[in-house]
């Protein structure tokens, strides 16, 4: 397996932070840490831009809030800036090296396809099988132990700076496990390994 390394100048170059900036707010403008952010959106990305470069990105304590859809949830909640911003200057790494591995009729957490596609498909493979399984791995994100997915990752890459980075963010948490529900490298991650 290529083991890929050199990347922590792509998640830290001004550009990738303002893609992930500008991914991060999508939708959200309407929110108070955005609209203050947005008030000095050069100077913030670029004091993002050196908290990673000085490797002094640590993750900020979760807020949680309970969900109801359609079973009780527990959603775990970082700041906008930096942690948000960071996640998504991460994936936009990230992503393209781990996408190459999934087969076709992948639909989580990639562009241009997603939710409204997967269930198309879906509905294909319904109607063309006879049979079809359908099941869920229950507790799934906070059953997922810190080491064993820090060390499925560490396969795949090689830039000591980015698996420091992965490490901030998947042990932020404490506990030894729980991938939380609510993070965009979560979901990322999850899939990834």
């Amino acid at each position: 397996m290529k083991r890929h390394g050199n990347l922590y100048e792509k998640i830290t170059s001004f550009e990738n932070i303002k893609f992930a900036y500008a991914r991060t707010r999508k939708g959200k403008t309407w929110q108070r840490q955005v609209k203050a952010f947005d008030l000095n959106v050069e100077g913030n990305l670029k004091m993002i831009q050196k908290l990673l470069i000085n490797k002094a990105f640590k993750t900020s304590p979760y807020h949680t809030k309970q969900v109801y859809e359609p079973k009780k949830r527990t959603i775990f909640i970082v700041p906008f800036s930096p942690d948000r911003i960071v996640h998504h200057a991460l994936m936009n790494v990230l992503e393209p090296i781990y996408k190459k591995m999934f087969i076709y009729d992948s639909y989580a957490c990639i562009d241009g396809k997603g939710l409204h596609a997967g269930s198309q498909k879906t509905m294909q493979f319904v109607r063309a099988n006879k049979y079809c399984l359908k099941c869920d791995i229950s507790k799934f994100y906070p059953s997922i132990k810190h080491d064993i997915l820090f060390n499925i990752l560490k396969r795949k890459i090689k830039c000591k700076d980015t698996l420091n980075l992965i490490k901030a963010i998947i042990y932020g948490i404490g506990g030894g496990q729980n991938v939380p529900i609510g993070n965009y490298t979560s979901q990322c991650l999850a899939i990834f390994t």
